[in-house]
C-alpha cells in the first residue's frame, strides 16, 4: 500500500482481509472460551478468569471539566460516578 497509495483495489482488499484476520481471531478466542466453558474444569476456568482481569488496560486518563487531567483510580471513579448514576 506504501507504494501505491491511491489504489483502491488494493486497499479494500487489505480492509477486507483485515476484518477477515480480526473475525478468524474472535470466532478462535470464542470457541476456546467454549471449551473451558464445557470442560467443567474449575482450575482452568480460574486460570481464564485471572488472565482476563489481569491483562485488561487500566482506564484512560480522563480529564475533569477545568481540563485538568485525573490520573488516580479514586478520582477517576468519583468522576465516573455522576455519569454512569444517570
Amino acid at each position: 500500500m506504501r507504494s501505491k497509495p491511491n489504489d483502491t483495489a488494493l486497499r479494500s482488499n487489505y480492509r477486507r482481509l483485515v476484518y477477515e484476520c480480526r473475525e478468524a481471531i474472535k470466532d478462535y478466542e470464542r470457541s476456546q472460551e467454549a471449551n473451558i466453558l464445557e470442560s467443567q474444569n474449575v482450575s482452568a476456568f480460574c486460570r481464564f478468569i485471572n488472565r482476563r482481569l489481569h491483562n485488561s488496560r487500566p482506564a484512560p486518563v480522563l480529564l475533569k471539566d477545568d481540563g485538568l487531567p485525573v490520573h488516580t483510580d479514586l478520582d477517576k471513579a468519583e468522576l465516573l460516578i455522576p455519569i454512569l448514576t444517570q
